[in-house]
């Protein structure tokens, strides 16, 4: 396993899921990296020098703003995308107001409590769940419902087909993200036109995260739109 590792960085192969999930053995001891989703072609110089860029663009963001993640309803600001799908957080969902209810706690403070929890540990599509909590449910019953219905009568975290379509979709946001970062300090018309494609090439990787993964287009429509960029720029 260590040499297929070192084998990726050294084609400049970066990957973004790597986790004792995706590597697996077969019968004959052979080790196999999976669910490549996330990985990128990149050299070493160029994920530090895009990394060096989008954390000073978070910084300034996080000094604008007291709290920049932000509860779902007060304040929204512009962070990297986030690398779960929502579905992945029903069962972290489940747990929490199961327990909230047994202790008698009120669910706006829960879910307050649990927004608090995600922005801290980084599960910023929990975000998506919270929202729908508080904006169509009153009450723990009514909450525990539908995250039951979410997860298609499973009261767990899950990933579906569509959950990599969302996967594929953040993960080349948050390079795209990182990329306008360094194309936005440079100058010229060039850099413009960079910065116009990359800007309509996240609005097609946005369109594959969204919260219902009965929502997210098909490969089939994503590669009609990647056509329709090549034959625009290309």
């Amino acid at each position: 396993m260590v040499h297929l590792l070192d084998e990726c960085s050294r084609s400049g192969i970066v990957l973004g899921d790597l986790k004792a999930q995706n590597m697996l053995i077969n019968a004959q001891g052979e080790a196999k990296l999976t669910d490549p989703d996330g990985a990128c072609p990149l050299l070493p110089h160029h994920v530090l020098a895009a990394l060096a860029a989008s954390n000073q663009v978070e910084a300034a963001a996080r000094a604008a703003c007291t709290d920049p993640w932000g509860w779902v309803t007060i304040a929204k600001a512009v962070t990297a995308p986030a690398m779960a799908p929502p579905e992945f957080w029903i069962g972290w969902a489940v747990q929490w107001l199961e327990e909230g209810a047994a202790a008698g706690h009120d669910l706006s403070q829960d879910l307050r409590d649990m927004w608090l929890e995600a922005q801290d540990e980084c599960k910023n599509s929990a975000g998506y769940l919270l929202d729908r909590l508080q904006r169509e449910c009153g009450t723990h019953a009514a909450a525990l419902q539908l995250l039951h219905d979410m997860g298609g009568g499973c009261d767990c975290s899950y990933m579906c087909g569509a959950s990599h379509q969302y996967l594929l979709g953040a993960s080349m946001s948050d390079l795209l993200w990182s990329v306008a970062a360094v194309l936005g300090q440079q100058q010229g018309e060039e850099s413009e036109q960079r910065l116009a494609f990359v800007s309509e090439l996240h609005g097609v990787m946005a369109r594959l995260m969204t919260g219902e993964p009965a929502s997210r287009p098909s490969l089939r429509m994503l590669r009609r739109w990647l056509a329709g960029l090549r034959a625009d720029w290309c």
